[in-house]
């Protein structure tokens, strides 16, 4: 089941409702709805790897993990310690 603002499908496979993809992305819970009363109905949020849309879909629903952020939330870029210049 895929939730969006305008209404939902019953679905145990993710599609989006803008440009149909299947594949979703595991996304962030905002605040408290996300966080303690979504997992009471067993929807979380997720978001479309290919147009970025966001919605909610049961916890039944695969979820790919985001690749390349780290836990932080924070961009990852190249870094090295060795090219550190101390002032």
């Amino acid at each position: 089941m895929v939730l969006y603002r305008g209404g939902h499908t019953m679905n145990s496979v993710f599609t989006c409702q803008d440009c149909g993809c299947h594949i979703a992305l595991r996304s962030r819970k905002r605040g408290p709805w996300e966080s303690f009363v979504l997992p009471l109905f067993l929807l979380r949020p997720a978001r479309c790897a290919n147009c970025f849309r966001r919605a909610y879909c049961t916890v039944f629903v695969p979820l790919r993990e985001p690749v390349g952020l780290p836990d932080s939330g924070v961009m990852a870029g190249p870094h090295d310690p060795s090219k550190h210049h101390a002032a």
